[in-house]
């Protein structure tokens, strides 16, 4: 021990060196550990709560063939690499691939010589009628097998596809665009009943194509609940597009309406981020298990083949509590944008404060040392307000329904939204953003205003319609499917 410490006096350096070494080492290990304390109490009492934390808490139990959806013949083609795309309607040479189903913010509706000249195009049919809607659903039935494949829901109740759970971020969703494809197409098929004159077939494929939201109720994924979301939105254009042309009968609204009564928009919302707080913790923890050339790996597989910024390299030396504070500070915020659903997953509060994410980060320290964090946030950025929109789109529906109703059954539109309870609708719902009922008011010539007051929290008069701007981006929320007035 002598000879170690009169070594050291006369290398005074290179003792100061090895202090100095062995300090940042043991400072290291020391962040390294209190970085893991803090995210293993959090995770303890966020297991106390019941949060699931990860992907494989929310895999769901095996579902017997006969009674599961994603059993069928098209679906399994899909996950094993057979054919991907079985319900997509064909794309054309031009831009835009395909036609429209109209943009009522611009005033635009459906081009029914668009689409039967498209289908002539594509050779789904040899010639054409007078009769353009009755063309495109002669065209449509190039997509018979698949539609009647389909149609087997009726005796599969439940749905659960065969996912990787262990995947993380990186599970592959090949099945979501084949239920955004089959949307289209109902909804396709269902304006041009309409415009038919058959509500009764109308209907029917209202309901194929709310099978998408359906089959997806039960599955976990981000994304899974963007394409209910999405399919909610459609489904309501196309029932609108019936309701300004009055093309349904009392019956089919009565349908159509306990159809979307089981639509819940904010369970859908919560149970997306439950489900991507569980995919990034699976990441996370990959990453703080990996050797450094092992986390490299792992996010290069995550690029799918894009090309990686050159600074990412330096993944490979970042200490392990920086994936740790990062993961904490992700779930914490995670917790506070659920807090906005109501516990019984009713309501939503977009005003409600997530002062863990990084709007409202005020130190640059931040912005760098949660990179990470967000990395993997930058694409929720209008999350909420793309999910209130179509709530408000929901609601606006549930709404006209109930004033077609009432006009068919009282020969005129309400004075007031009041009028409606009970008899059309169990109750008004509330606009997401002001928390009042709807603003309506009914016009001259038969027809009606009904809007919600958007973004801005403001009503801005529901009236004024900027062509240059989307439906989800006007002033205000406008119902764009109030039938013209008579002249």
């Amino acid at each position: 021990m002598r000879r170690v410490f009169a070594w050291f006096r006369s290398h005074p350096l290179t003792t100061i060196f090895l202090v100095l070494i062995g300090f940042a080492l043991g400072t290291h290990l020391f962040s390294n550990w209190r970085a893991e304390v803090r995210w293993q109490r959090y995770c303890a009492a966020a297991r106390a709560r019941g949060v699931k934390l990860t992907l494989a808490e929310f895999a769901p139990p095996e579902i017997p063939d006969a009674e599961n959806f994603a059993a069928l013949p098209m679906f399994r083609a899909i996950f094993t690499g057979g054919v991907q795309s079985p319900m997509e309607l064909p794309r054309g040479n031009g831009w835009p691939s395909i036609p429209n189903f109209g943009d009522m913010a611009k005033g635009e509706r459906l081009d029914w010589k668009a689409w039967q000249k498209h289908f002539k195009d594509v050779g789904f049919i040899a010639k054409t009628t007078d009769s353009e809607p009755q063309d495109v659903l002669l065209a449509l039935d190039h997509y018979a097998p698949q539609i009647k494949e389909w149609s087997e829901w009726r005796t599969r109740p439940r749905c659960q596809f065969p996912l990787d759970w262990k995947a993380g971020v990186g599970m592959l969703l090949p099945h979501c665009g084949t239920l955004s494809d089959a949307t289209k197409l109902f909804s396709l098929r269902m304006r041009a009943h309409l415009a038919l004159g058959d509500p009764a077939m109308a209907y029917m494929d209202f309901q194929d194509g709310f099978q998408t939201y359906r089959a997806l109720q039960d599955e976990t994924t981000t994304l899974s609940a963007f394409v209910q979301r999405r399919a909610v939105e459609g489904l309501c254009r196309s029932v609108g597009d019936g309701l300004m042309d009055r093309a349904w009968t009392d019956s089919e609204l009565r349908m159509i309406e306990m159809d979307l009564a089981t639509v819940r928009l904010w369970h859908d919302y919560r149970r997306a981020f439950a489900s991507e707080r569980a995919a990034n913790n699976t990441t996370y923890d990959a990453f703080v298990a990996a050797s450094p050339t092992g986390r490299w790996n792992l996010y290069a597989a995550s690029l799918n083949g894009r090309p990686s910024p050159p600074a990412m390299k330096a993944i490979k030396f970042i200490p392990k509590r920086v994936f740790r504070d990062n993961q904490l500070r992700h779930n914490q915020w995670l917790d506070e944008i659920l807090s906005r659903v109501s516990n019984d997953a009713s309501r939503f509060d977009p005003d409600k404060a997530a002062p863990s994410g990084p709007k409202n980060w005020s130190s640059s320290m931040d912005l760098y040392y949660f990179f990470l964090f967000r990395i993997s946030t930058s694409d929720f950025s209008t999350v909420d307000q793309w999910f209130v929109f179509t709530q408000t789109l929901l609601d606006e529906t549930h709404l006209a329904i109930a004033l077609e109703r009432f006009r068919m059954a009282r020969g005129a539109f309400p004075e007031k939204l009041a009028e409606l309870a009970p008899d059309f609708i169990a109750e008004l719902p509330v606009d997401t953003y002001s928390r009042q009922p709807l603003i309506y008011r009914r016009k001259d010539g038969g027809t009606f205003l009904l809007y919600g007051v958007g973004k801005n929290r403001t009503d801005d008069g529901g009236g004024t319609l900027d062509s240059k701007k989307s439906e989800m981006n006007q002033i205000d929320d406008i119902w764009l499917y109030a039938p013209p007035p008579s002249k």
